[in-house]
């Protein structure tokens, strides 16, 4: 018998956002009243990140390649690139931006997770893999 008070199925707890990797990110509040929200990914993985818009808190948030860093160290013989972070962008209005940021992030943090969204719809949905 289904339980009124929950009509869709129980998702999966490895799936829930705070298991996945947290994605930091620090908002700037802008002079005409939206915010923008910066997110530090691997630079490896963010042109696969913006490809499609984040879905959270009841909208759609399309994020963009802000700026890109290489961390670099030095050996004996030369500077080698040890790490690349970029930071993903997004511009918004909402009366609680770090609340959004927040859940942008945690989306973000499961993206990251799947990359490449082998994941189906339903699957998601039933929280299966």
């Amino acid at each position: 018998m289904a339980n009124i008070n929950h009509p869709y199925p129980r998702q999966n707890p490895s799936h829930h956002p705070s298991q996945h990797r947290k994605v930091p990110y620090f908002v700037l509040h802008l002079p005409d009243g939206r915010s923008k929200a910066l997110f530090t990914v691997p630079s490896d993985l963010a042109e696969v990140l913006v490809l499609h818009p984040i879905m959270a808190r009841g909208a759609c948030f399309e994020l963009q390649v802000d700026v890109v860093s290489q961390g670099r160290v030095r050996t004996k013989e030369s500077f080698d690139n040890f790490s690349s972070t970029s930071f993903l962008s997004t511009e918004f209005f909402s009366p609680r931006p770090e609340e959004t940021a927040h859940a942008i992030s945690e989306r973000i943090g499961i993206r990251m997770a799947n990359p490449t969204g082998t994941t189906t719809a339903f699957e998601g949905l039933l929280g299966m893999r």
